[in-house]
């Protein structure tokens, strides 16, 4: 079972192409930091499970918190602004195993690949970084990775903001990366 959080905070804009990018999921939870917009609504409307919860500015903070609401032996991170592609979507569930635990369906392993035979605890993912609707192919933002699927209870995310999650045991990476899109127009 994969158990998807979103934390969110006055992402009317965003939130419904973020929650339909997830459907394939089994539970959908937002996090809403007590959103003044619509946020909650149409979280709601789309099928996730909302709660209200002020990350007084601890990032961290509020993804641990979010993880104990989480039913999911495997939990996955996905910002408001954020889409999981279908290739992406198709490769995670091609890494959790089918049977918990222990998988009939072990695959050959090549080390930093994704596997799905119980012994990797989290995956990392690249994270492709869109500005004004055109991908950001150089810089910084090109080489973003993140860790953002894992096994629930083995790790906790560190630092308040800029938060990383620090997962216990082995991590491996997926091929295909989360669509970002931060900054639709110039006010924002």
């Amino acid at each position: 079972m994969i158990s998807a959080i979103i934390l969110a905070k006055d992402s009317e804009t965003t939130i419904e192409k973020t929650l339909q990018s997830l459907t394939w999921c089994d539970e959908l939870i937002v996090i809403d930091d007590d959103s003044s917009d619509g946020t909650v609504l149409l979280a709601k409307k789309a099928g996730a499970t909302v709660y209200i919860h002020k990350s007084n500015d601890d990032f961290a903070a509020q993804r641990n918190w979010a993880m104990e609401k989480a039913k999911g032996e495997w939990i996955l991170f996905v910002d408001s602004d954020e889409v999981v592609s279908s290739e992406l979507a198709s490769e995670i569930s091609s890494v959790i195993p089918a049977a918990e635990p222990g998988s009939s369906q072990i695959k050959t392993w090549i080390p930093g690949q994704a596997r799905n035979d119980n012994v990797i605890n989290g995956y990392y993912v690249k994270r492709r970084d869109y500005l004004f609707g055109r991908w950001l192919k150089h810089g910084e933002t090109s080489r973003v990775r993140l860790l953002r699927l894992a096994k629930k209870g083995s790790g906790k995310w560190i630092r308040p903001v800029h938060e990383v999650w620090n997962v216990r045991g082995e991590t491996g990476e997926l091929s295909h990366p989360i669509l970002h899109y931060p900054h639709p127009n110039v006010a924002q």
